[in-house]
């Protein structure tokens, strides 16, 4: 009985830290990397984990990228790959954190954007101290023509503006990560596009490695000693640059 009743009261505790719709601890891979051609802006760039190609990788040229992703335990091997100019040589840092992982992610399906504001992207939550909020971007899009007018993109945090982006015909993507101090109590942030042009967020468009539309989000403690594995990669085309070692973390999962 007293076994049924700590379980309850860690529970309850966990509920009273942490409200959302699905929340969980997690290592969490982070890896930025670019690459350069300034005579092929079309060519495109993906990462594959384990041989898993992430469409939502999909990178272009002199635009730095970050993703991130939960993990499990265990070794990944990295590789990359190109269409386009396959001589091209990438570079790629990756590393291991931790943290609470919010649990919803961007939405997948084709969306119009035009002549007008849309929400890409909206989260709240609750935590009962201050934290930080982390979060990484990856947004490309697709013009109608090459005489779109520019697209806008606007990261709101409680209400305060902390980033914003120009897309235009020539460097249809944005990406980013970003370190925003939580307040204790409830927070929200949200993502918006407007424009008086014409542009497709159309992750399905051709064979799925154009457009993507990707952001996660992960709370930390200020201050908190965080345990990292940082590993800087070059290497050639389609081969695995990277082995991820074990750390000695567990998964868990809350549901709320």
């Amino acid at each position: 009985m007293f076994r049924y009743i700590l379980s309850f009261l860690t529970i309850f505790s966990l509920l009273n830290i942490v409200k959302s719709n699905v929340l969980y601890y997690s290592d969490i891979l982070e890896c930025n990397y670019n690459f350069n051609n300034l005579n092929e802006l079309n060519s495109r760039m993906i990462l594959s984990i384990d041989s898993n190609n992430f469409r939502e990788t999909v990178a272009y040229p002199n635009i730095k990228t970050y993703f991130a992703i939960p993990v499990s335990r265990k070794d990944y091997n990295i590789s990359y790959y190109f269409e386009g100019n396959n001589n091209l040589i990438p570079e790629i840092s990756c590393k291991y954190s931790s943290g609470l992982f919010l649990d919803k992610y961007m939405k997948n399906n084709d969306l119009v954007i035009k002549n007008n504001n849309v929400e890409l992207y909206q989260n709240s939550y609750y935590y009962d101290r201050k934290h930080i909020l982390n979060i990484h971007l990856i947004i490309s899009m697709k013009p109608y023509d090459t005489n779109q007018d520019d697209l806008y993109l606007e990261f709101y945090f409680n209400n305060n503006l902390v980033k914003f982006d120009t897309l235009n015909t020539q460097y249809p993507m944005t990406s980013y990560k970003l370190e925003l101090e939580g307040e204790e109590g409830n927070n929200y942030f949200e993502l918006s596009a407007s424009t008086n042009g014409i542009w497709c967020s159309c992750p399905s468009i051709y064979n799925g490695y154009h457009n993507n539309r990707y952001l996660v989000s992960w709370i930390t403690e200020i201050d908190k000693d965080e345990y990292s594995n940082t590993i800087n990669i070059v290497s050639n085309y389609g081969n695995p640059i990277a082995s991820i070692k074990n750390l000695n973390h567990t998964q868990h999962f809350i549901s709320i």
